[in-house]
């Protein structure tokens, strides 16, 4: 029994390792940063129709750099638990806003 709860971390481990490297950090800052812009235009959107169009936003990035929903779940999974990574990329993502706001 010991070495069948051994086996399952290992394997739990070595999924996780592969979760990080399912969305390479540049697309996953390329898609990161296009959701804030999303959100900053959902900003302005009636409460009415923010949640279906919050969806049709999404669903466009995740085709625009060809991620699926299982990935996206699977990295944004991986990067709550690894919050060192998380807020590494966010600060990619806020360096190319301040950027793209200064031109």
């Amino acid at each position: 029994m010991k070495y069948v709860v051994l086996s399952v971390c290992v394997l739990l481990l070595a999924c996780q390792s592969e979760l990080e490297l399912s969305i390479p950090d540049e697309v996953m800052i390329d898609a990161l940063y296009d959701k804030h812009i999303a959100q900053a235009a959902l900003n302005r959107v009636p409460d009415a129709v923010r949640d279906s169009m919050h969806a049709v936003y999404h669903d466009q990035i995740l085709r625009r750099y060809d991620i699926t929903t299982d990935q996206w779940d699977d990295a944004m999974s991986y990067l709550l638990d690894d919050l060192a990574a998380y807020e590494k990329l966010q600060e990619q993502v806020k360096d190319r806003l301040r950027s793209d706001a200064d031109k």
